[in-house]
């Protein structure tokens, strides 16, 4: 659910952004009930993670309360004023993007600094989990041009939906 949320939340951000009008409106209603339950999926699934089972935390996980900290406060900035940017139909057009990145930053940095140790084993070199010996090499020039296509795609999908869409405008056009 908090998936699915979370992308509902993103696109909803997308369309409030490159839109006008009555779509613009629609955008950030959706938007308002994805954020709300977005909310609800993270706080449930992080009661019912530690309600599972006896939780196990690294010697270390002390040391991590800063970034947990960090993290807990950027998703709960993130949440606020997502919802009070879909709600309050603000000037800024860009304040519900930058809130869902500061979800997905906040949510990630929480969740990095709980599964610290789990995420990435203490005995395992960068070298050992990158690739084993036993798994085919990729060149390096291959995995170059993979990320230039994708940044080349993406500044493409920039370029293409520049400005802004309302309905007067496409009707107009159709």
């Amino acid at each position: 659910m908090t998936a699915v949320a979370l992308y509902v939340v993103a696109g909803c951000a997308w369309l409030y952004l490159k839109t006008d009008g009555d779509l613009q409106l629609r955008a950030a209603r959706i938007g308002r009930v994805a954020v709300v339950a977005l909310a609800v999926g993270t706080a449930a699934s992080w009661l019912l993670a530690t309600s599972a089972g006896s939780v196990v935390l690294h010697p270390g996980a002390g040391s991590r309360l800063p970034v947990w900290i960090t993290g807990a406060l950027v998703l709960a900035a993130g949440f606020g004023v997502a919802l009070r940017s879909f709600a309050a139909q603000v000037r800024n057009e860009w304040l519900p993007a930058l809130a869902t990145l500061a979800v997905y930053a906040g949510g990630l940095l929480l969740a990095g600094g709980l599964l610290y140790p789990t995420l990435v084993p203490p005995r395992v070199t960068v070298h050992a989990a990158a690739s084993p010996h036993s798994s085919p090499a990729v060149p390096d020039d291959r995995a170059w041009c993979g990320r230039s296509d994708h940044l080349t795609y993406q500044t493409y999908g920039y370029i293409v939906f520049r400005g802004k869409v309302s309905a007067g405008r496409e009707a107009m056009s159709s």
